[in-house]
């Protein structure tokens, strides 16, 4: 993986892993970018052991073992990712010199629960 790749998706899977959301404005509709009657789900195939239909139900065994799997797994990878790229910022012109990654950089040390006056927090954004 590519030093401007690795940049991106540490950043980003950190900030992925916190699941941030914001509430949609009132009277925001995503309705025109749907067919009406086709349902969001993905479909299996009629074979049982279509090749599809399998990778469907590892995604179901992945997505549930996130859901009730060992936190403490998931918390390490996050402190390991986080000591990655704090040690990248350092003495750096932002993470990746990139501007996507930069900004994933601040997204994700707000998501790690940074202030906003914290000292590593006010870099990125002022290398940004």
């Amino acid at each position: 993986m590519s030093s401007w790749t690795r940049a991106i998706v540490v950043s980003l899977s950190i900030v992925h892993t916190h699941n941030p959301r914001r509430p949609v404005p009132a009277g925001f509709s995503l309705e025109e970018l749907f067919l009406p009657g086709v349902p969001l789900s993905f479909y299996r195939d009629a074979e049982k052991s279509a090749s599809r239909n399998v990778f469907l139900r590892i995604d179901r065994a992945l997505k549930h073992w996130e859901r009730r799997g060992p936190s403490s797994i998931r918390q390490k990878a996050i402190r390991a990712a986080e000591e990655w790229m704090l040690e990248r910022l350092q003495g750096s012109d932002g993470l990746g010199a990139i501007y996507p990654p930069m900004m994933y950089a601040i997204m994700a040390l707000d998501v790690l629960g940074y202030a906003e006056d914290h000292p590593v927090r006010r870099e990125a954004v002022r290398q940004f």
